[in-house]
């Protein structure tokens, strides 16, 4: 049990750095006016043609895409937290049979 709660609290400190991150460091960094400022300065100083407008569209869009993967995955840690937690609770050999037929009669 104490592997699943290690692996749930690391999945939820890696997850929530990751959105923490995403969602208020690199967002907030590319809205910033004079990130697009010195971008627009770089297209002028070098000819380049960078498309700051759709790289904003693109960061919005994989920040909804990572916010939800984490989330799906911190499900998943949750779930083998309880699988845990239960597998514990029955602990006898003739125990798993008895887990599985439960977990699938919740299921169907």
């Amino acid at each position: 049990m104490a592997t699943a709660k290690t692996v749930n609290y690391s999945g939820f400190a890696v997850n929530g750095g990751s959105i923490f991150f995403v969602l208020y460091g690199a967002h907030e960094l590319a809205l910033d006016p004079n990130t697009a400022a010195t971008v627009e300065l770089f297209n002028e100083a070098f000819g380049t043609d960078f498309n700051y407008s759709k790289f904003i569209e693109i960061i919005e869009a994989w920040k909804v895409h990572i916010t939800t993967l984490a989330g799906g995955i911190q499900t998943s840690f949750i779930w083998y937290q309880s699988m845990r937690q239960k597998m514990k609770d029955l602990d006898s050999p003739e125990s798993f049979l008895t887990f599985v037929n439960n977990e699938l009669g919740e299921i169907l």
